[in-house]
């Protein structure tokens, strides 16, 4: 169980900016017991799932978010961030977390390897504001589950490090260099087959090119022009902090699911905004 000592070396922006008090200790300490108690020998809200997805992308800490014991489905999130624990009056509590890409499986899919301290947090005694939330640990059960149909059997990045090179006949920059990666170019397939024997890499082959898409701009207007500024630059700033959101959570739901799941509903956008919160670079 955690002590006021213990739980402010987690919490140490929160405690300069509110101070942690014993409520949330208690607060805490709650929770912890809470989701302690309802692990069980099925899968659960809260639980982790080492996921390998069938492009062979693993991911170490995809969230559980739902459970359905009548039809023994479970949904989780492969890119979730920090789940906020709220209260709840019928089983004590409940998840929320920013949604990424969202998978369904049967119970039956899953394989149990054990348990895992998972990172959660809840809104502490300022309740929802900026940084007003309290993080804490608690043990959950973790599952495997790896996607039928993989399209590389037996390769996925829990072990290997995936690397996508684009070939370009007439580079724009005129430069010599027509293999491009993340982090590496190389002049010529030559000197690509030098890398690829040094690091044992296996090449498969990627996918087709297509076109851009070309997303329409918003042609609502208002006839005041100093409104119209204002909405404008607030256009803007959703649009930056929900493709920013989209590249450092991977997520695959499109900007506009993203603006509409998160602006429209207080809760998501406590969530959405917190995680900004603590992801400034």
């Amino acid at each position: 169980m955690y002590t006021l000592e213990s739980l402010k070396p987690l919490n140490a922006v929160f405690d300069s900016r509110h101070r942690l008090e014993k409520s949330d200790v208690d607060l805490v300490n709650n929770y912890v017991s809470l989701i302690e108690s309802t692990r069980g020998k099925n899968p659960r809200a809260g639980d982790i799932i080492a996921y390998t997805d069938e492009y062979g992308d693993y991911h170490h800490n995809a969230h559980v978010h739902m459970c359905n014991a009548e039809t023994e489905q479970v949904g989780f999130y492969a890119f979730p961030f920090g789940p906020f624990v709220f209260h709840d009056d019928v089983q004590g509590f409940r998840f929320e977390s920013v949604p990424g890409a969202h998978t369904s499986v049967d119970f039956a899919a899953l394989t149990y390897i054990g348990k895992r301290e998972k990172s959660f947090k809840a809104f502490g005694n300022c309740g929802a504001t900026a940084n007003g939330a309290v993080y804490f640990y608690a043990p959950v059960n973790v599952w495997e589950y790896v996607a039928p149909n993989q399209k590389h059997p037996g390769y996925s990045t829990k072990d290997w490090r995936k690397q996508y090179i684009s070939y370009v006949e007439k580079p724009a920059d005129g430069s010599d260099y027509h293999y491009y990666g993340q982090d590496i170019v190389f002049r010529n397939a030559s000197e690509l087959q030098r890398w690829k024997i040094t690091y044992k890499a296996v090449e498969f082959p990627g996918a087709r090119r297509r076109k851009p898409k070309v997303s329409m701009e918003d042609k609502t207007r208002v006839c005041d022009m100093n409104v119209q500024k204002t909405l404008n630059i607030m256009r803007k700033i959703a649009l930056n902090l929900a493709k920013d959101f989209k590249f450092k959570t991977e997520c695959k739901i499109p900007i506009s699911g993203i603006l509409k799941r998160n602006l429209f509903d207080i809760r998501n956008l406590s969530v959405f905004l917190d995680f900004f919160s603590h992801n400034i670079n």
